[in-house]
Protein backbone atom coordinates (compact mmCIF):
# COMPACT_ATOMS: atom_id res chain seq x y z
CA UNK A 1 0.00 0.00 0.00
CA UNK A 2 1.07 3.52 -0.81
CA UNK A 3 -0.14 6.51 0.37
CA UNK A 4 -1.07 9.52 -1.58
CA UNK A 5 -1.70 13.41 -0.64
CA UNK A 6 -2.33 15.95 -3.37
CA UNK A 7 -1.90 19.54 -3.40
CA UNK A 8 -4.12 20.82 -6.04
CA UNK A 9 -3.10 23.98 -8.20
CA UNK A 10 -0.78 24.82 -11.08
CA UNK A 11 2.08 25.07 -8.49
CA UNK A 12 0.75 22.07 -6.57
CA UNK A 13 2.49 18.53 -5.90
CA UNK A 14 1.86 14.53 -5.43
CA UNK A 15 3.12 13.57 -2.35
CA UNK A 16 3.36 9.68 -2.03
CA UNK A 17 4.32 7.76 1.39
CA UNK A 18 4.84 3.86 1.86
CA UNK A 19 3.12 1.58 3.72
CA UNK A 20 5.04 2.42 7.12
CA UNK A 21 4.33 6.25 6.28
CA UNK A 22 7.92 6.82 5.44
CA UNK A 23 8.79 9.43 2.68
CA UNK A 24 8.96 7.90 -1.14
CA UNK A 25 8.87 11.11 -3.30
CA UNK A 26 7.16 14.34 -3.78
CA UNK A 27 6.19 15.54 -7.29
CA UNK A 28 5.79 18.83 -8.78
CA UNK A 29 2.06 18.58 -10.56
CA UNK A 30 3.08 18.68 -14.41
CA UNK A 31 2.15 21.89 -16.09
CA UNK A 32 1.97 22.91 -19.85
CA UNK A 33 1.38 26.13 -21.60
CA UNK A 34 -1.97 26.89 -23.38
CA UNK A 35 -2.80 30.04 -25.15
CA UNK A 36 -6.13 31.98 -24.11
CA UNK A 37 -7.01 35.25 -25.58
CA UNK A 38 -3.21 35.71 -26.76
CA UNK A 39 -1.93 35.29 -23.81
CA UNK A 40 0.44 32.22 -22.86
CA UNK A 41 -0.90 30.61 -19.58
CA UNK A 42 0.04 27.32 -17.64
CA UNK A 43 -2.51 24.56 -17.27
CA UNK A 44 -2.19 21.16 -15.79
CA UNK A 45 -1.10 18.69 -18.48
CA UNK A 46 -3.71 15.53 -17.72
CA UNK A 47 -1.88 13.01 -20.03
CA UNK A 48 1.31 13.68 -17.96
CA UNK A 49 -0.32 13.55 -14.45
CA UNK A 50 -2.29 10.16 -15.41
CA UNK A 51 1.27 8.84 -16.37
CA UNK A 52 2.85 10.13 -13.18
CA UNK A 53 0.05 8.31 -11.40
CA UNK A 54 0.45 5.12 -13.43
CA UNK A 55 4.52 5.57 -12.64
CA UNK A 56 3.59 5.86 -8.86
CA UNK A 57 1.38 2.46 -8.76
CA UNK A 58 3.50 0.78 -10.95
CA UNK A 59 0.62 0.34 -13.71
CA UNK A 60 -2.28 -0.11 -10.50
CA UNK A 61 -0.17 -3.25 -9.20
CA UNK A 62 0.61 -1.72 -6.11
CA UNK A 63 -2.52 -0.93 -4.05
CA UNK A 64 -2.77 3.03 -3.06
CA UNK A 65 -5.31 5.48 -1.16
CA UNK A 66 -5.13 9.29 -1.68
CA UNK A 67 -6.29 12.48 -0.22
CA UNK A 68 -6.94 15.11 -2.50
CA UNK A 69 -6.81 18.81 -0.87
CA UNK A 70 -10.82 19.91 -1.92
CA UNK A 71 -11.15 23.15 -3.75
CA UNK A 72 -14.08 25.97 -3.72
CA UNK A 73 -14.10 29.07 -5.43
CA UNK A 74 -13.65 32.13 -3.38
CA UNK A 75 -14.99 35.70 -2.80
CA UNK A 76 -12.70 38.25 -4.28
CA UNK A 77 -10.34 36.21 -6.51
CA UNK A 78 -10.39 36.73 -10.19
CA UNK A 79 -12.49 34.82 -12.10
CA UNK A 80 -10.07 33.14 -14.55
CA UNK A 81 -8.08 32.51 -11.42
CA UNK A 82 -10.92 30.65 -9.56
CA UNK A 83 -12.13 29.07 -13.16
CA UNK A 84 -7.94 27.44 -13.44
CA UNK A 85 -8.00 26.46 -9.62
CA UNK A 86 -11.10 24.13 -10.38
CA UNK A 87 -9.93 23.40 -13.84
CA UNK A 88 -6.82 21.43 -12.00
CA UNK A 89 -9.24 20.08 -9.49
CA UNK A 90 -11.38 18.76 -11.84
CA UNK A 91 -7.80 17.52 -13.85
CA UNK A 92 -6.66 15.51 -10.84
CA UNK A 93 -9.94 14.02 -9.99
CA UNK A 94 -10.35 12.79 -13.58
CA UNK A 95 -6.90 11.57 -13.97
CA UNK A 96 -7.42 9.83 -10.40
CA UNK A 97 -10.37 8.13 -12.05
CA UNK A 98 -9.17 7.02 -14.96
CA UNK A 99 -6.21 5.22 -13.28
CA UNK A 100 -9.12 3.79 -10.81
CA UNK A 101 -7.30 5.09 -7.84
CA UNK A 102 -9.45 4.92 -4.78
CA UNK A 103 -9.21 8.49 -3.42
CA UNK A 104 -11.40 10.97 -0.84
CA UNK A 105 -11.16 14.64 -0.21
CA UNK A 106 -10.39 17.02 2.32
CA UNK A 107 -11.50 20.55 3.22
CA UNK A 108 -8.25 22.47 4.19
CA UNK A 109 -10.08 23.43 7.16
CA UNK A 110 -10.76 20.21 8.43
CA UNK A 111 -7.40 18.39 7.24
CA UNK A 112 -5.12 21.47 8.50
CA UNK A 113 -7.20 21.36 11.69
CA UNK A 114 -6.32 17.19 12.48
CA UNK A 115 -3.00 18.60 11.82
CA UNK A 116 -2.53 21.15 13.68
CA UNK A 117 -2.16 23.89 11.54
CA UNK A 118 -5.36 25.96 11.67
CA UNK A 119 -4.62 29.39 10.90
CA UNK A 120 -1.19 29.27 10.35
CA UNK A 121 1.04 30.55 7.72
CA UNK A 122 1.85 28.19 5.08
CA UNK A 123 6.05 27.88 6.40
CA UNK A 124 4.00 25.84 9.61
CA UNK A 125 3.22 23.09 7.32
CA UNK A 126 6.55 22.76 6.01
CA UNK A 127 8.44 23.02 8.79
CA UNK A 128 6.55 20.16 10.22
CA UNK A 129 7.24 18.73 6.81
CA UNK A 130 10.79 18.77 7.02
CA UNK A 131 10.29 17.36 10.81
CA UNK A 132 8.70 14.26 9.57
CA UNK A 133 10.14 13.98 6.39
CA UNK A 134 13.99 14.70 6.56
CA UNK A 135 14.94 13.38 2.58
CA UNK A 136 12.22 15.04 0.97
CA UNK A 137 13.43 18.09 -0.58
CA UNK A 138 11.55 21.50 1.17
CA UNK A 139 14.50 23.65 1.44
CA UNK A 140 12.65 26.42 -0.72
CA UNK A 141 10.24 29.05 0.45
CA UNK A 142 8.07 27.69 -2.41
CA UNK A 143 7.99 24.11 -1.04
CA UNK A 144 4.58 24.69 0.54
CA UNK A 145 2.86 23.23 -1.78
CA UNK A 146 5.01 20.28 -1.48
CA UNK A 147 4.83 20.41 1.93
CA UNK A 148 1.22 20.65 2.56
CA UNK A 149 1.38 17.25 -0.03
CA UNK A 150 3.43 14.95 2.04
CA UNK A 151 1.06 16.31 5.16
CA UNK A 152 -2.01 15.17 3.24
CA UNK A 153 -0.55 11.92 2.40
CA UNK A 154 0.05 11.64 5.95
CA UNK A 155 -3.67 12.03 6.93
CA UNK A 156 -4.32 9.22 3.89
CA UNK A 157 -2.27 6.87 6.28
CA UNK A 158 -3.80 8.49 8.98
CA UNK A 159 -7.37 7.62 7.91
CA UNK A 160 -7.41 4.28 6.22
CA UNK A 161 -4.97 2.74 9.07
CA UNK A 162 -8.16 3.80 11.25
CA UNK A 163 -10.19 2.99 8.43
CA UNK A 164 -12.44 5.68 8.38
CA UNK A 165 -11.75 7.51 5.20
CA UNK A 166 -15.06 9.55 5.36
CA UNK A 167 -13.29 11.44 8.06
CA UNK A 168 -11.28 13.45 5.69
CA UNK A 169 -14.77 15.30 4.83
CA UNK A 170 -14.95 17.10 7.86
Amino acid sequence: MIYIGIDPGLTGAIGVLDHKGQYLEVIDLPTREKEANGKVKKKIDSKELCKTFERITDLGSIPSFCIVEAQTVYGGIHPGTQASILESYGAIQACLEIEEMHFDVAWPSSWKSKMGLTKKPKDYSTAMAIRMFQQAPLRRSKDHNRAEALLLAKLAMDLHLADIPQAANG
